[in-house]
């Protein structure tokens, strides 16, 4: 019976007489028996897994180069057929190039200019949607809170100073988010103090301040639109419908 080397034993009694002076008795463990160990050198010699690693290598290299030649031989049986196809697709490729002018080809950049110009025009459309709705959006925000402050503040009438005071207000985006910010004559957002952006309700109390508006905005304990009596909104007997800036002046002189 053939004899298999073996790290560690029990015992030695499977061992060859010739064979048991290459293992020492190690040290006895609590509860166990002292385990008997081949020399360390003998063990290195006698160690395979480098071999067989190795071994493994070489079968994992041979399947891949197999699954590779047969992907090859679809394509062509021998090299020098394979070279001579690629040689052949070559030549067309090069008639190709040489007939771009041709109708085939015509028709090819016919077809691409035709697309790139249909998306042009669609993005063209989305860009000019998107953009109505924005001014739309910003308008409805400004006006909105521009009327109520005004009103609030006892403007009148409200849609004469809205006419003024809308190109001073803007909205912008800030971290994703639509604000309405009053702006300077530069379009540069306005501050009530440092860091902090001027509201809508400060910039219209300013306007009330400003002798020049200080008219069309009612004292507290008056009543009336600020309409003479019998007269039109937005027009004058007889005539056509004011402009905003007619009809603030217009209010301006009725006031002094």
């Amino acid at each position: 019976m053939t004899f298999e080397w073996q790290p560690e034993l029990d015992t030695l009694d499977i061992v060859p007489e010739k064979f048991r002076g290459l293992y020492a008795q190690g040290e006895s463990k609590e509860g166990e028996a002292a385990k008997f160990l081949l020399d360390g050198d003998v063990a290195k010699r006698m160690d395979t897994s480098t071999l067989a690693n190795t071994l493994k290598k070489e079968r994992d290299g041979a399947k891949t180069l197999k699954a590779l030649v047969a992907a090859f031989e679809k394509v062509a049986k021998t090299p020098d057929e394979a070279e001579k196809l690629v040689g052949d697709l070559r030549g067309q490729l090069a008639e190709a190039l040489k007939a771009k002018d041709s109708a085939g080809a015509a028709a090819w950049e016919k077809q691409r200019t035709d697309l790139e110009t249909t998306h042009t025009k669609a993005l063209e459309a989305k860009d000019t949607e998107l953009s109505g709705m924005r001014k739309a959006l910003h308008a409805h925000m400004v006006n909105s809170q521009l009327t109520a402050e005004l009103s609030a503040l006892g403007a009148s009438p409200v849609d004469v100073l809205l006419a003024w005071a809308a190109p001073n207000v803007r909205v912008v985006e800030e971290a994703g988010e639509f604000l309405v910010r009053v702006v300077d004559a530069q379009g540069e957002p306005r501050d009530s103090k440092p860091g902090s952006p001027m509201t809508i309700r400060e910039y219209v109390a300013e306007l009330k301040k400003d002798p020049r508006f200080a008219r069309l905005f009612v004292s507290s304990g008056t009543s009336g639109g600020g309409m003479p009596p019998g007269g039109s909104p937005g027009g004058i007997p007889g005539g056509g419908p004011l402009t905003p800036l007619q009809r603030l002046s217009k209010g301006l002189s009725e006031r002094k």
